[in-house]
């Protein structure tokens, strides 16, 4: 059972999946329309609010055979199934289900995005690690102010400073994001977030909306954590700011027709990546102040007691969670990996693989320059051996648009026999 998925819910995100199934869209808008009705903020073992999960799940059930190829749709009703047994629902006495006429997008509302565009996910996060909208993943020095995205709708900017002085890395200390004036819809508002402050549930100018009807939303949720989300309803962008100790983190969704507007040879983090010169080998990178094994053990606990956060890392995430903590000794960059985790799942969950065994980070020779100019293209990628025991590289298309699919590199010698087979 994918248990972050469950607190999509559980935290109250306003679920804005995007999927080919109209029917699964409509359910959705339904259970967030009947926990609005029912007066219901956050998840409670009640009948009204078991009502609407139970509401929720018949509306799913009847579309099965329309939406059944979606991973959407098994994911919603895996989802279900946990809240229900989690809440107790079976032993509340909800009576009949809530009725409310289906919820229809409206097709001329104002300030709406309307596109068939796939969805694409940034992030950034710990010393810091990128993940870019073509789903490229790596670990950058990149000190100094670097810009993410800079298009005609936004701009947003982080800053780096280094965590400690005997290692190359970086964390991200100040996020700027400046919401560009778009004529009808938004006039420009600034969001500032730095790390040795609390973060602020406004804009500098103390405004949290703007535009018609709200086209530019902010709301704030402090918590165990710090975390602020910022929507843009016409270009159907969701941004998120979360603080955690002394350093922050930053994710976006947005449609891809949205997020390749760049001018020609600009660079965009998000876009095309760290430089080459600023790229750090986590196995080579690494620091010590705990070892492998530890720090391992940290990562690996399936609930983060600093942030309340119930998951279990995986893929780049565990791999980049043992490398902070062997580097710095902080718990605190466990906690930034189980969030950064968990907005992954919210923004974009097919790119997880679920890979459970890390990389080891105690013996690991640093590959030759050629191995890793063939290999890799200056992309962290995920080695696992096939079932027919051939050796491969899984790694994301990156030119163009993003897909879907991943393409199989023969691996260099000098990774054979360190790879687990699955």
């Amino acid at each position: 059972m994918m248990l972050p998925l469950i607190l999509l819910y559980l935290i109250g995100y306003e679920t804005r999946v995007t999927t080919a199934c109209s029917r699964l869209e409509a359910c959705n808008s339904e259970f967030r329309t009947g926990l609005e009705v029912a007066g219901i903020q956050e998840p409670e073992s009640s009948a009204p609010y078991c009502a609407e999960l139970r509401a929720y799940s018949q509306c799913i059930k009847k579309a099965n055979k329309a939406c059944r190829g979606d991973l959407s749709f098994h994911t919603s009703t895996a989802v279900i199934d946990s809240l229900m047994k989690r809440f107790k629902c079976a032993q509340q006495n909800w009576g009949p289900p809530y009725k409310r006429p289906s919820v229809k997008p409206k097709s001329n509302s104002i300030c709406s995005h309307q596109s068939n565009s796939e969805y694409v996910h940034c992030g950034i996060f710990g010393d810091p690690h990128l993940k870019t909208f073509t789903k490229s993943y790596q670990t950058c020095g990149a000190k100094g102010a670097w810009p993410l995205i800079d298009n005609k709708f936004l701009a947003i900017q982080v800053t780096n400073m280094p965590v400690i002085n005997s290692s190359s890395a970086t964390a991200t200390t100040k996020v700027t994001i400046i919401i560009r004036r778009v004529p009808g819809c938004a006039e420009e508002k600034t969001f500032e977030a730095t790390s040795d402050a609390p973060l602020r549930p406004f804009f500098v100018d103390s405004s949290y909306s703007t535009g018609p009807e709200g086209s530019v939303q902010m709301k704030a949720s402090i918590n165990k954590t710090e975390k602020v989300e910022i929507y843009l309803r016409y270009i159907d962008t969701t941004l998120v700011v979360r603080r955690v100790g002394e350093y922050l983190g930053f994710s976006c969704r947005l449609p891809w027709d949205i997020a390749k507007i760049r001018e020609e040879n600009a660079l965009e983090l998000c876009q095309t990546g760290c430089p080459g010169t600023e790229l750090l080998d986590i196995a080579s990178s690494r620091g010590h102040r705990l070892s492998w094994e530890t720090a391992l053990n940290k990562c690996k606990q399936d609930m983060d007691l600093e942030t309340g956060v119930r998951n279990n890392l995986t893929d780049q995430y565990l791999d980049w969670c043992v490398f902070d903590v062997m580097t710095t000794g902080k718990n605190e960059f466990v906690s930034t990996a189980h969030l950064a985790q968990e907005d992954v799942l919210y923004m974009d969950p097919s790119s997880l693989r679920n890979r459970t065994f890390p990389l080891d980070l105690n013996g690991i020779p640093k590959p030759s320059s050629a191995a890793i100019s063939n290999v890799t293209l200056n992309l962290q990628v995920t080695a696992v051996v096939d079932r027919c025991g051939r050796n491969v590289v899984h790694a994301p298309a990156y030119e163009g648009a993003p897909q879907v699919g991943r393409v199989a590199i023969k691996v260099p010698p000098i990774w054979e026999n360190r790879i687990p087979v699955l």
